[in-house]
C-alpha cells in the first residue's frame, strides 16, 4: 500500500502540466536543435501570455513581408539598369542618340540634396540586396541551431567584396556623368567645344558676330549687275534726318563658357571708331521692306562726330543700372543700336569691344570682334533709292 502511494505521487510529479517540467523538457529539445517553430510555440500554450503568443506568430510574417520588398527592390534596380545598358548600347550600335536625362539637371543645381538621396538610395539597395539573399523563416520550420555560423565567412567576404565594387562602379560613372566642379581632368575632361566662326573667345566667353538690322543697304556697284543670289548687304546706311526709320542695329551673341558655379557679368560694350570718311555720291540705296526687330538687351551707342581710335561706351537701355549676366552654359543676345548725333554725313567705320568679369572677382577682361562694321550716315539730299523687280533693281523706292 506504501509502495502505491509512493508511486503515484512520482507521476504527479512528472505530470505534463508541471510547468517547471515543460520549461525543461522545452529547453533540452531546442539545445539539441530537435524541436520545431510550431511544436515550440504548442508546448508554451499553456505557459506564455497572450500577447507573447500573438508576437512569436508574428515573427515569420514580418520577416517574409521585409524579404518580398527587398526582392522586389533588386528587381526594380535590374529593370532600371537594363533600360540603360539597352539606351547606352543602341547609341554604341548607332540606332539612336544618348542624351542626359533633365534629373541631370536637378543634381548640377542642388548637389547636396542629390549626393542625400543618392546616399540613401546606395544604403537601402545594399540593405535590400543582403536581404534578399537570407533565406526567410517560415512557419512550422525547424529552427536552425545557434551555435552555429548562418553564413559561411567566405560568403559574407564575397557579398562585401562584391557590393562594395558596385557603389565605387556606379558612383564613379555618377561623377563622369554629372562632371562636379571638383572632377579631376582625368575623368572628367574638359569637353569639345563647338565655337561659332564668326566671334572670338577665351576660356570664359564666346562672343560673335550673327546678323545686322538695317533700314536700307547701299550699292556700291552698277544696280543693274546684281540679282537675287548676289543682293548687297556689306554696307548699312541711315538717314539722319528722318527719324522714322527703323533704326541701324548690330545683333552679336554671347554664350558662356564656364562650368563651375559663378556666372559672369557684362560689364561694358565699347564702339571702337577705326575709320570715317565722306559719304561717297551719288548713294544708292536699297531696302529689304519688313525686318525683325531685335530688342532683348538694347546698348545705345551715340556717335557725336569722334576721330579714329575713340571708344564710345554703349548705354544698358534695356536696364539702365542693371548688367547682363550668363551662368554657366548660358547664351543671350546684345543689340548695339549706333545713333548717330551730327548734321552732316559720314561713312562709319567701326569695330566692337565687350569687357566682363567672373561674378566672384573684380578682375575685368576685354574682347573685340575682329570684324570691321560700316554704316554710312547720310542726309537726304545724297539719297538715290531703288527697289527689286523681277530680281533686279530698278530706281525708285
Amino acid at each position: 500500500m506504501q509502495e502505491r502511494e509512493e508511486e503515484s505521487a512520482t507521476k504527479k510529479d512528472q505530470s505534463p502540466h508541471d510547468p517547471q517540467s515543460e520549461n525543461t523538457l522545452t529547453n533540452t529539445n531546442l539545445s539539441h536543435g530537435t524541436l520545431s517553430a510550431g511544436q515550440l510555440n504548442e508546448g508554451n500554450q499553456n505557459i506564455l501570455p497572450q500577447d507573447q503568443k500573438k508576437a512569436i506568430a508574428d515573427v515569420p510574417s514580418l520577416s517574409s513581408g521585409v524579404h518580398r520588398l527587398a526582392k522586389l527592390w533588386i528587381r526594380l534596380l535590374t529593370l532600371i539598369a537594363s533600360i540603360i545598358f539597352a539606351g547606352v548600347l543602341s547609341a554604341v550600335v548607332g540606332f539612336g542618340t544618348w542624351t542626359p536625362p533633365p534629373a541631370f539637371d536637378l543634381v548640377q543645381r542642388y548637389p547636396i540634396v542629390s549626393v542625400v538621396i543618392a546616399s540613401l538610395f546606395v544604403l537601402i539597395s545594399f540593405f535590400a540586396w543582403f536581404v534578399s539573399r537570407k533565406p526567410t523563416l517560415k512557419e512550422n520550420a525547424i529552427q536552425p541551431n545557434k551555435n552555429y555560423p548562418q553564413y559561411p565567412r567566405r560568403l559574407v567576404i564575397a557579398v562585401i567584396t562584391s557590393t562594395t565594387s558596385s557603389i565605387l562602379c556606379f558612383t564613379l560613372i555618377a561623377v563622369i556623368l554629372i562632371r562636379p566642379p571638383w572632377c579631376p581632368m582625368s575623368l572628367c575632361p574638359a569637353p569639345k567645344l563647338i565655337l561659332n566662326p564668326n566671334g572670338i573667345h577665351d576660356s570664359n566667353i564666346e562672343f560673335y558676330f550673327q546678323t545686322i538690322q538695317s533700314p536700307f543697304y547701299t550699292i556700291p556697284d552698277n544696280p543693274a549687275s546684281y540679282t537675287l543670289k548676289d543682293l548687297p548687304k556689306d554696307t548699312s546706311a541711315l538717314q539722319i534726318d528722318d527719324s522714322t526709320k527703323s533704326p541701324y542695329r548690330v545683333v552679336l551673341g554671347i554664350h558662356s563658357l564656364q562650368q563651375g558655379r559663378f556666372g559672369l557679368i557684362i560689364e561694358q560694350v565699347f564702339l571702337e571708331v577705326k575709320q570715317v570718311t565722306l559719304v561717297p555720291y551719288p548713294l544708292r540705296v536699297w531696302t529689304e521692306g519688313e525686318q525683325r526687330d531685335f530688342h532683348s538687351n538694347v546698348f545705345q551707342l551715340f556717335y557725336n562726330a569722334q576721330e579714329a581710335g575713340t571708344l564710345i561706351m554703349g548705354i544698358y537701355s534695356s536696364q539702365p543700372y542693371g548688367h547682363v549676366q550668363l551662368v554657366p552654359g548660358e547664351s543671350d543676345e546684345l543689340d548695339l543700336q549706333v545713333v548717330p548725333r551730327i548734321s552732316m554725313g559720314i561713312d562709319l567705320h567701326f569695330r566692337v569691344q565687350l569687357t566682363y568679369r567672373v561674378a566672384n572677382k573684380p578682375q575685368l577682361y576685354t574682347l573685340t570682334l575682329p570684324r570691321i562694321f560700316e554704316v554710312i550716315f547720310s542726309n537726304h539730299s545724297d539719297w538715290f533709292q531703288y527697289h527689286l523687280d523681277k530680281g533686279r533693281f530698278v530706281p525708285g523706292s
